[in-house]
């Protein structure tokens, strides 16, 4: 790991621990990421029925159409009261399909006091046609109670492939998706006075047309503590996303890696300082599921795209299994490095007082979960490419 990166975390550790001893310091570091692991995350899809609402879900939890926890599809409105899925990964992490606007069984005064539009974060509005009254109504809503919504264009794919089987000679993609776009617009300004934003998607493919926009547009506008759970929580659409995970966990890092090397376990065979190996088991495995790297999901993978995509998988994180003898392994081979640097940080910041062996663990933990981290992202890249290609 670079010298920098170790510059700029025990920058931030200094900042953190200011003025507070060290009981009071770690106990801070405790409670944020306590607070932030129990965070929640709801999100509202809503539009009318038959508009691709279940399929957009499943796609956004990477759930396919036939597994058993997936959201339910019809060509009839199958929604009738609010429901939640959680996320495969991160079960803080909820999505809401709505009733249908504009179902005969749901006049429009009872749907909104049906689906208690306080709870949820930032609503998706989405339409597979026109927007209709319905729709802005229901903008209006959600703006009056000073909430964030987004106009989704669903089904853009089976737009394309109509006019493409219409009028093969005069098929323009480009010149097809501007006039939707600008259709959605007019009809949303027509009843009301805002600037509406339209993402055309492909909920079967999120590598087509707005999907990243619209994600960009979503993360600007949220705290960053929800910012970094939605970005966690999202399909490997692109090697962006990929990267926003690997950014958004190295964050958390020196935090992990401080609360792993200050606990007083019984000594390790083959360590020369204690660490709570349990915290850390569970910090790679958190790595390998929200980077869509666990077994059942490559399986899934390989099964929908019909390649070998574990074939292209390189770290040990994601080729071995998580457990306490995988992880002292990691460890024993980077102590020596560890206890290289151990020094250097006391002087730097005598945070662990004199307890060399803690700044030692601090140290190795430290950089096995950066390294850990980097190759897992580069396999969930290379499984990206694989899926492209």
């Amino acid at each position: 790991m670079s010298d920098d990166s170790l510059q700029s975390d025990l920058a931030e550790l200094k900042l953190v621990f200011g003025s507070l001893s060290f009981e009071e310091a770690t106990e801070k570091i405790q409670k944020e990421l306590y607070e932030y692991e129990n965070l929640t995350l709801d999100i509202a899809i809503t539009g009318e029925s038959g508009a691709g609402k279940s399929t957009f879900i499943n796609a956004l939890r990477g759930v396919s159409q036939d597994d058993e926890d997936a959201a339910e599809t019809g060509v009839t409105g199958t929604t009738t009261k609010p429901k939640a899925y959680k996320h495969p990964q991160d079960q803080t992490v909820m999505y809401w399909d709505l009733p249908g606007l504009g179902a005969p069984a749901i006049k429009s005064q009872q749907y909104y006091d049906k689906v208690h539009f306080e709870k949820y974060d930032f609503f998706i509005i989405i339409a597979s046609e026109r927007f209709k009254e319905s729709h802005i109504d229901l903008a209006k809503r959600i703006q009056a109670m000073k909430k964030r919504f987004y106009f989704v264009r669903s089904k853009i794919d089976q737009d394309l492939s109509n006019a493409k089987r219409s009028k093969p000679s005069a098929y323009n993609e480009e010149t097809i998706l501007q006039t939707i776009r600008n259709d959605c617009v007019q009809k949303l300004k027509d009843g009301w006075a805002g600037n509406p934003l339209i993402f055309l998607i492909s909920s079967f493919d999120f590598n087509l047309y707005d999907f990243n926009v619209m994600i960009e547009t979503m993360k600007q506008e949220m705290s960053s503590h929800k910012r970094h759970k939605f970005i966690l929580s999202l399909p490997n659409a692109s090697l962006q996303i990929i990267q926003e995970k690997r950014d958004a966990l190295r964050g958390q890092i020196w935090k992990k890696a401080l609360l792993s090397s200050i606990v007083s376990f019984v000594p390790i065979p083959g360590l020369s300082f204690s660490c709570d190996i349990p915290r850390f088991v569970n910090t790679l495995n958190e790595y390998v599921k929200c980077l869509c790297l666990d077994e059942q999901t490559l399986t899934k993978l390989s099964d929908v795209c019909e390649k070998d995509i574990k074939s292209v998988i390189q770290s040990p994180v994601c080729k071995e299994e998580i457990n306490e003898s995988f992880v002292i392994k990691l460890l024993v081979h980077k102590q020596a490095e560890g206890e290289s640097v151990g020094k250097r940080v006391l002087q730097a910041i005598p945070i662990f007082g004199s307890v060399y062996r803690s700044a030692v663990a601090f140290i190795t933990l430290r950089d096995v979960l950066y390294k850990a981290l980097d190759e897992a992202a580069d396999d969930a890249k290379r499984v990206c490419e694989k899926i492209l290609n």
